[in-house]
């Protein structure tokens, strides 16, 4: 019989295979004692997350917070929470998670933040902290493609838009948000026969992605035209 720490061991190594409903089994059928509740709490916060149910990883990454963890899996969960309030619209609580990050410095947190931003649609505010980014990394993968990303959403500077996601590109060939990005700048440019194949690739990598799906059939269309 497998005692409760295999179980918790098992579990890790099902989500680390990317089995996140095995993972949920695994720990909703466990006994746990008191000293492994905050590691499967914290295993399943990253299971919902996965399958995008933030109601439930809220549930578990929330009480976290107040828990007796070590300070970078507390610096993890405020970064967590950060996300799922703000792609869920909890402006003023992913504002406070992220102060509370502030006073670290730590990039991923700026990325969330200006991400934030966008999501509120404070295209000026995000530009402006992608901007301050770049200023102290200029070889930022993420800052590079997100700014030129809402550049060419809301400006008409396509070419410094499709400069940046370009070196964004060149930074991580295969990254199916940057593929994206670039083929999407391209469409809005007119020049669709050059949109093509990196929508294409894109997709062939990220092929559950409903905005890759729209952006492809967008642009499959022009295509014909």
């Amino acid at each position: 019989m497998n005692t409760q720490k295999s179980i918790l061991e098992q579990a890790f190594k099902e989500y680390e295979n990317g089995n996140i409903e095995d993972t949920i089994l695994l720990l909703a059928d466990a006994e746990l004692k008191d000293d492994e509740y905050l590691d499967a709490a914290y295993l399943l916060g990253l299971c919902y997350l996965q399958l995008k149910d933030y109601d439930n990883a809220l549930v578990y990454l929330e009480q976290l917070i107040t828990a007796d963890i070590t300070p970078e899996k507390s610096r993890q969960c405020r970064l967590l929470l950060a996300y799922i309030y703000t792609i869920t619209g909890r402006i003023k609580l992913a504002d406070y998670e992220l102060k509370k990050l502030a006073a670290q410095k730590d990039i991923t947190a700026e990325l969330l933040e200006a991400y934030a931003a966008y999501k509120q649609k404070d295209f000026s505010k995000a530009l402006e902290l992608y901007q301050k980014i770049l200023n102290q990394n200029p070889s930022q993968a993420t800052a590079l493609n997100d700014f030129g990303y809402i550049l060419a959403e809301t400006t008409q500077e396509f070419s410094r838009a499709l400069s940046l996601c370009m070196n964004a590109l060149k930074l991580q060939p295969q990254n199916p948000y940057y593929l994206d990005s670039v083929a999407w700048i391209y469409y809005k440019m007119g020049k669709v026969s050059d949109a093509l194949p990196y929508i294409q690739k894109a997709f062939s990598l990220m092929p559950h992605n409903n905005e890759l799906k729209t952006h492809k059939e967008i642009i499959e269309k022009a295509a014909l035209l």
